[in-house]
């Protein structure tokens, strides 16, 4: 059978199935449409992600805390180490930040 053969085969199944060859089109179709819409999503989720991660700075922020001693305390960064990280390649800047811990207890009013 040459090349031409087959195709005249294949036009005449298509033509003699009519119902089979429309379900086998529109669901081909169908499932070219629904992979089509997954891509889109997940490309413009992604895309929103990264937006949300650079534009709060999520990844572009490291603490570096010191390590408590035996008793629990642990000492202020001295100056000295906050300058040496603030000069390591890639650190735009760097500072000492305070944090105090505080307990609130509110009155539930209920007197």
């Amino acid at each position: 059978m040459t090349p031409g053969d087959y195709l005249i085969t294949s036009f005449k199944n298509i033509r003699k199935n009519r119902l089979r060859s429309l379900l086998t089109i529109v669901g081909v179709a169908v499932a070219i449409g629904a992979l089509t819409s997954m891509l889109s999503f997940g490309i413009g989720l992604q895309n929103n992600i990264h937006a949300a991660i650079g534009r709060n700075r999520l990844l572009n922020r490291i603490t570096v805390t010191a390590h408590p001693d035996s008793t629990g305390n642990s000492q202020a960064i001295s100056d000295s180490l906050r300058k040496e990280i603030t000069q390591l390649k890639g650190v735009r800047y760097g500072f000492t930040e305070a944090l105090i811990p505080v307990k609130f207890i509110a009155d539930s009013g209920d007197e």
